[in-house]
């Protein structure tokens, strides 16, 4: 699928590289399902494909805007046509994001059977040869959550199987992230055990709901692995089961809480190659009837009111679709929050004379052209380029008021 060339994908220590260069991903969950369908149900997760362009022009123009540049997506069917997507979110290389593509495995398979084991391969050999090519293309999760199964978090035969399939990949694509999307349920000592006979997998992926931080995880990550770690789910739901109805102030505590959990993340950047949040957009499949937005879920202290309801993880509310129409959908405030912690901020500040000191934040790893232009009048012009965060000194020598501009790339 593509003709050009993708961005190479590799690993210093702890550090996930694109194109040589350090890369955090500041991502979201991302699983569209319209009102009224279902997930488990086809095209199982894959709105992907040339058939809903709609949902796409509503949703990544608007991912741009908050600086979102990756995608965690959770269906994907090998011999379907995703060219129009990956396309749209590579958008030629500006502002780019990135897709790590995941397909569902059986978790009761039998690790041992060999048959069993080559299906899974030829599945994810064809996912790969038609995606390879995509400079939007991140890299692979193989299933998900797969230690749920008890099972499978200590057996030897479960991490052979996944080293056997990532290197089924690896050896026709070596460019990209191959990984599986581990719960926080005994993971870190699977992680320990295995981690030096995963030799086909580059990087480890965690998905963890401990409430408003992370605790101990990073520190105990780092003693178990040298391998970078994306953080492929975090967050919290919008859904107060107390008062029966969604958080106050358009779940201002949902906000306050994914927040803290990315300002976590950000802080141990040495370690953590970053996250995603779950999740883009409510799903009101999960705990009911499609066409309704359901309460329901699992209980879990470690939230305000004691619940996690399923339907309502989203960063936007849906709004559903009339006469055919794609569904709306409307951001809470954890959607501003998070634009201000992942797009660029500039300050400027008179030094010396003839001088003044710009400096960008926000959007680590971002690269951003500074720009200028008389006040009066003028074009832009380019003054340097630089990757985020950034201060430099900039001479000021002509006498008139200038006007100074980011532009990310």
């Amino acid at each position: 699928m593509g003709s050009a060339a993708a961005g190479e994908v590799g690993v210093s220590g702890w550090t996930l590289l694109i194109d040589g260069k350090a890369f955090q991903a500041r991502g979201v969950c991302y699983a569209p399902t319209p009102v009224g369908q279902a997930g488990d149900q086809p095209p199982y997760g894959d709105y992907f494909t040339g058939a809903y362009p709609a949902i796409h022009a509503r949703d990544l123009p608007a991912m741009r805007r908050m600086g979102v540049n990756c995608l965690r997506i959770y269906g994907w069917n090998p011999e379907a046509n995703h060219q129009a997507f990956l396309d749209a979110a590579y958008n030629n290389g500006q502002r780019p994001i990135y897709v790590l593509l995941n397909r569902w495995i059986n978790p009761d398979t039998d690790w041992s059977n060999e048959n069993s084991v080559n299906l899974i391969i030829g599945e994810w050999l064809q996912l790969a040869t038609n995606a390879m090519n995509h400079p939007a293309v991140l890299g692979y999760i193989l299933g998900n959550e797969l230690n749920w199964r008890a099972e499978n978090r200590q057996d030897p035969a479960f991490w052979a199987a996944m080293n056997r399939i990532a290197g089924a990949i690896r050896q026709h694509d070596a460019k990209h992230v191959i990984s599986t999307a581990l719960a926080d349920i005994e993971a870190i000592s699977s992680i320990s055990a295995f981690d030096t006979a995963m030799t086909n997998f580059n990087c480890w992926c965690l998905q963890t709901y401990r409430g408003n931080s992370f605790g101990t995880l990073f520190r105990q990550y780092k003693a178990a692995s040298g391998k970078p770690l994306l953080v492929t789910e975090f967050g919290m739901d919008a859904f107060d089961q107390r008062t029966g109805t969604e958080y106050e102030s358009s779940a201002a505590v949902q906000a306050d809480y994914v927040s803290a959990l990315w300002r976590e993340i950000d802080g141990q950047a040495h370690i953590v190659s970053g996250g995603f949040v779950f999740a883009w957009a409510d799903e009101w499949w999960k705990a009911g009837t499609p066409l309704i937005h359901n309460a329901g879920g699992w209980a879990g202290t470690q939230f305000p009111d004691g619940w996690a309801d399923e339907e309502w993880w989203g960063i936007h509310r849906v709004n559903p679709g009339l006469s055919g129409n794609v569904d709306s959908i409307s951001p809470r405030e954890v959607y501003e929050n998070l634009r201000l912690l992942w797009t660029a901020n500039m300050s400027i500040e008179r030094a010396l004379p003839g001088e003044v000191v710009v400096s960008a934040q926000g959007g680590r790893g971002q690269t951003a052209v500074l720009q200028k232009r008389a006040a009066a009048n003028g074009i832009w012009t380019p003054v340097l380029t630089n990757t985020i965060p950034f201060t430099n000194s900039i001479s000021t020598a002509t006498p008139e008021a200038m006007l100074y501009r980011l532009e990310l790339r």
